[in-house]
């Protein structure tokens, strides 16, 4: 089995100089696969200050009309910020939570 070198490049001179020279030093049992990063798209991680300033009044609704109705965000798959994660002490599972909750207020709010 051929061991694989991966060789980034942008298409311009240098990365041809580049591209000879390493597979000049590769041995045989190597195999070079040279990879175009040309016309590859930037794409950003983070969110700028606006999308943050979105995604926070997004969960702030989410909370308030959770609030509303007393159901647990974590319910309708909503998880703010590690709230759902966090489970009280005496709690053995999930279930007992899930009871509560629906009889307190999606119970109550699907009749």
């Amino acid at each position: 089995m051929k061991r694989k070198v991966e060789l980034f490049t942008a298409g311009c001179p240098v990365c041809e100089d580049a591209t000879r020279l390493v597979r000049s030093l590769i041995c045989e049992s190597c195999e070079l696969e040279v990879l175009n990063t040309e016309g590859i798209e930037w794409m950003p991680m983070q969110l700028n200050n606006q999308e943050m300033g979105y995604q926070m009044w997004m969960e702030y609704l989410i909370k308030v009309s959770t609030a509303i109705f007393q159901i647990d965000p974590a319910e309708i798959n909503f998880d703010l910020r590690g709230s759902g994660s966090q489970q009280p002490m005496f709690m053995s599972n999930n279930e007992a939570q899930q009871k509560v909750s629906k009889d307190r207020g999606l119970q109550p709010l699907l009749r």
